[in-house]
């Protein structure tokens, strides 16, 4: 979604134009109910400007769609253990507030990341890909469809489909909150808002907020994430009254953090051959490493959460 910085003399603002496939007015209105109803209690979120005319917050002009919000100066998430547990704090304080919204989500909302029936079939269509040519890739596209689906069962086995459903944010990552110090001041990119259970959301920010990345080379990524990262995010998830973490989304993370990983890189790269910029082999590569990682210290990951 290309961006604009506006200056003016009422102050900073940022334009967006939404992305093709994200502008539905649906889903549009339903992600503009959801900013507005945590805006108005006090949730950290950039303010959506109205049109002068219709006082509508979603401008469309030549099929395209455009949204004026105010301008929250901030850093990126540092890493450090302090705005790490932030990220789990707000995360809760979002679950927490956006509960008592009654607005109506969007019945064509976008998908999320559980048992998607995309996922095998672009798994097995990446080989056949000829910008992939690589010799192992049926081998590591047919193993990560496995620990997909197994992670999948295993999070049902759990009795996630039994939970209830409410709004999440669907895309909680660092590059969607800013920060003060380590103090969370704004969450964007609400494009993605669904009715889903929680832990998906929970997982994929565990997920996001303690994956480990080393250097310009993918194959010298790490295989295990920062398990104290990992920690405090859940614990500062936890800390929220009324957000504590039941015994079997615990025990659901791990494998939902599996599900998370391999559909981040499986779409898009079945899509274009590549993931932001990197090869799209070695990418998926890597992901089967730390999907494996994940598989075999799932039963630490959720002991951490409970010792």
């Amino acid at each position: 979604s290309p961006k604009l910085l506006i200056k003016s003399s009422a102050g900073l603002f940022l334009l967006k134009r939404r992305a093709p496939g994200r502008d539905e007015n649906e889903r549009v209105t339903a992600a503009h109910a959801v900013q507005n109803y945590l805006a108005g209690r006090q949730f950290p979120v950039p303010r959506l400007l109205p049109t002068r005319d219709e006082h509508d917050t979603a401008l469309r002009v030549g099929g395209r769609v455009y949204e004026l919000f105010e301008f929250i100066p901030g850093s990126r998430y540092d890493g450090s253990l302090s705005a790490t547990s932030e990220a789990g704090h707000t995360l809760a304080l979002f679950h927490k507030i956006i509960s008592g919204f009654h607005g109506a989500p969007p019945t064509h909302h976008p998908h999320g990341y559980h048992a998607l029936p995309s996922v095998p079939d672009a798994l097995d269509h990446i080989p056949r890909d000829s910008r992939l040519a690589r010799p192992d890739l049926a081998e590591v596209c047919a193993d990560l469809r496995e620990l997909y689906q197994d992670a999948a069962r295993r999070s049902d086995k759990l009795g996630l489909r039994e939970w209830p459903a409410q709004i999440v944010h669907g895309d909680w990552h660092p590059g969607n909150t800013l920060y003060r110090g380590q103090r969370l001041v704004a969450v964007i990119d609400f494009d993605g808002v669904r009715p889903e259970q929680r832990a998906l959301d929970i997982a994929n920010g565990a997920l996001q907020f303690s994956i480990t990345m080393e250097g310009q080379d993918i194959a010298n990524w790490p295989d295990y994430l920062d398990e104290t990262r990992f920690k405090r995010f859940c614990r500062g998830y936890d800390a929220v009254e009324g957000c504590i973490l039941s015994t079997s989304e615990i025990q659901a993370i791990p494998w939902l953090m599996i599900e998370a990983l391999v559909v981040e890189a499986a779409l898009p790269i079945a899509a274009t051959g590549a993931f932001a910029g990197l090869d799209g082999g070695a990418f998926l590569v890597m992901v089967r490493r730390k999907a494996h990682w994940l598989r075999d210290h799932a039963a630490r990951l959720s002991n951490l959460l409970t010792a």
